[in-house]
């Protein structure tokens, strides 16, 4: 997903794509990432949830692969398939640490947050440099990244056959999502909402600066910047809240550098844009893990950390599923890219607000 942004006007030029049909791009692995979630249990009852994770993983890298060949249906179809792995691997990736890592859930959980965001910079910082040394062709820059997820689904399968699966038993437990939980909700209601400015940023933050001037491979670098910022901060941030059960002062904290970061790219983007980088990039690294965290916080088993963290992948990406499409739009009948990000900043100020309803299990009835 982050290797489309340097590569967007590539695509418009090859394949005659709107800026809001290529947001479908960024919307349908969200879309489904929501939409699949509930369904991982079910995969995970039938096949392990170790063994689903390999089989999410592998769909994942070949959905990158036919890429090469890729039309704008194909990559349409790419995207739908890795949704659907990410949808399954990212919900049962909770069980295992809850299964595995429960007294380091947040260190654990920052830890593959971490490597998701190194793999993400990594893809954002070299695809447009990629395309320039391959004469042109998107194509191959967009696939090389399959070889990545090929090598993760060996790794996972080695580990497999190392260490052999540990059961759950489901059967004395409730399998359902805990739809009825209004703390659920708020922690759904938080992902989704964070999540729209992840995706909003990731689509259209190196668009914006090609727009401003800029190269593509430096717009692209730009958003390898924020990307590798979340790196470290995921770290900082997984250490020193880890300390503490009550997350609520590390998610305002974090809400508040949105604030700046997003006015600053609304107002002025091209003034310290590394400060408005890094400032987002300790945000969206802080965030990240802390809510993937929050699910762990709020469940006592495995199987309902899974289902709190399915319901939270559901209606938080249902939520900022169509968020990429909808910049698009609104950028192609008018607005400028200083509106969008205006916006982002005044969502920000909502995520802020809801940051301190997220207290520690104790703080709730029931």
């Amino acid at each position: 997903m982050a290797c489309i942004g340097p590569v967007l006007d590539y695509l418009r030029a090859d394949l005659h794509m709107n800026r809001a049909q290529l947001g479908l791009l960024s919307t349908l692995p969200v879309l489904c990432m929501s939409l699949f979630a509930p369904f991982a249990q079910r995969v995970s009852t039938a096949r392990g949830h170790e063994s689903a994770i390999l089989f999410a993983t592998l769909a994942i890298a070949c959905a990158a692969l036919v890429r090469g060949w890729a039309g704008a249906s194909l990559l349409l179809l790419s995207a739908f398939v890795a949704g659907i792995g990410i949808a399954i691997a990212g919900t049962l990736l909770n069980t295992f640490v809850k299964q595995h890592f429960a007294a380091r859930a947040l260190s654990v959980s920052g830890l593959y947050s971490a490597a998701l965001c190194l793999g993400a910079a990594l893809a954002a910082g070299f695809t447009a440099p990629l395309t320039q040394l391959a004469n042109g062709s998107w194509r191959f820059a967009l696939a090389i990244w399959c070889i990545p997820g090929f090598i993760a689904a060996a790794l996972w399968r080695a580990m497999l056959r190392r260490e052999p699966p540990v059961p759950i038993s489901a059967a004395t437990e409730k399998t359902s999502l805990p739809w009825g939980s209004a703390k659920a909700w708020v922690v759904t209601i938080f992902f989704g909402l964070q999540s729209v400015t992840f995706y909003v940023v990731l689509a259209w933050l190196a668009p914006m600066y090609v727009e401003l001037g800029r190269s593509p491979a430096e717009a692209g670098a730009l958003l390898g910047y924020w990307i590798a910022a979340q790196v470290v901060c995921v770290a900082i941030v997984a250490r020193v809240a880890n300390r503490s059960h009550d997350r609520r002062p590390w998610l305002i904290a974090c809400s508040a550098a949105a604030i700046i970061a997003m006015a600053g790219f609304a107002f002025a983007p091209l003034f310290a844009s590394w400060l408005w980088v890094l400032l987002l990039g300790f945000a969206s690294g802080g965030w990240f893990p802390l809510c993937m965290t929050l699910p762990l916080d709020y469940s006592r088993t495995p199987i309902e950390a899974g289902n709190w963290t399915a319901m939270m992948l559901c209606g938080g990406y249902l939520i900022s599923a169509t968020s990429p499409s909808v910049a698009g739009w609104a950028r192609d009948t008018g607005s400028s890219y200083s509106a969008i990000f205006a916006a982002m900043a005044v969502l920000s100020v909502v995520i802020l607000g809801l940051a301190t309803w997220l207290g520690p299990r104790r703080s709730y009835p029931g």
